[in-house]
This record gives C-alpha cells, structure tokens and sequence, in this order.
C-alpha cells in the first residue's frame, strides 16, 4: 500500500516591489532672485552692517562695519591680522544684519563668506570706499589704507534673507 505524498502547494511568486523613481534633489533657488528692487535699494543704502561669524568654540562674534551691495553679493573690508578674518577663513558660514533705525526695518542675511587678498582687493576697495567718500578722497584713503600692507575683502554670498518691514 502505497502512501500518498504530501505535496506542498505551489507558492506565487511575489511581484517585485514598486519603486517610485527617484526624483532628483530640489533644486535650491537663488534667493537673491526674489529680491524686489525696495529690498536691493535697501541693502545698497544702509551704511552700515553688523557680521557675526563663529569663533573657535562656536560661539558668535560680531563686528560691526561699512560695506558695499553689488546686487550678489555684500563686500566688507577687513584686515588680515583681526579676529573676524580669521574666524572667517576658518569658518566661512555667516551672518548678517542690516537695519535702518528711523523706519525699524531690517534685514538678516545668512550666507558663506570668501576672503579676497592682494591685487583683487584694490578695485573692490575703491568701489567700497566710493560709496562713503567723495570721489576726491577715494584715492587718498585707499593709499592711507595700502600702506598697511594687510588690506583684505570679505565678501558674502547670501543663501537666506528674513526680512522685517516697518
């Protein structure tokens, strides 16, 4: 007598998973581009900017100081042998504020600075120094400043605006 075999039953193949396509990262947007002219005219007008830069442990340091907005970037001027230089060649995420106390309107920027030395410094100076000196006097302070020999520009390539109006 003969026993009858077991036969497990035919297991189904199980479809593959469906696997979304994977999409690219999004794309980070330029946020100077969302700049109306008020907000250009803004940064292009306010003599002064305060930069905070992260000192070795972390913690912010801020200076204040005269800058220029070249509708990209925002150019500071520096010298070689401060704190604030070497914080930023050390660690270049930044940040700034740039507020008008008559209308209490301002502006923080966060963004990832570059330093510039030697001969890219003269003409950036001078179109620094154009915007708070007469045109007479851009030369001769340039010339008092060169005599130092330590001359640098921090310049700042926003990522991030928060604005604050009136």
């Amino acid at each position: 007598m003969t026993t009858p075999q077991m036969v497990a039953p035919p297991v189904a193949a199980a479809a593959p998973p469906i696997v979304a396509a994977a999409s690219p990262p999004p794309v980070a947007l330029d946020p100077v581009l969302a700049l109306t002219p008020d907000q250009h005219d803004f940064l292009a007008g306010m003599p002064k900017i305060a930069l905070a830069v992260n000192d070795p442990a972390g913690a912010p340091h801020i200076t204040t100081s005269i800058y220029r907005w070249d509708g990209t970037t925002l150019h500071l001027p520096a010298q070689q042998f401060t704190l604030r230089a070497s914080n930023v060649e050390r660690d270049p995420r930044v940040s700034l504020l740039v507020e008008d106390a008559a209308s209490e309107a301002s502006v923080a920027v966060t963004g990832v600075a570059a330093v510039l030395y030697g001969d890219q410094v003269e003409a950036e100076m001078l179109l620094l120094l154009a915007k708070y000196l007469a045109e007479d006097d851009v030369v001769r302070r340039w010339e008092e400043m060169r005599a130092s020999a330590d001359r640098m520009i921090i310049q700042v390539r926003p990522t991030r605006f928060v604005w604050r109006s009136a």
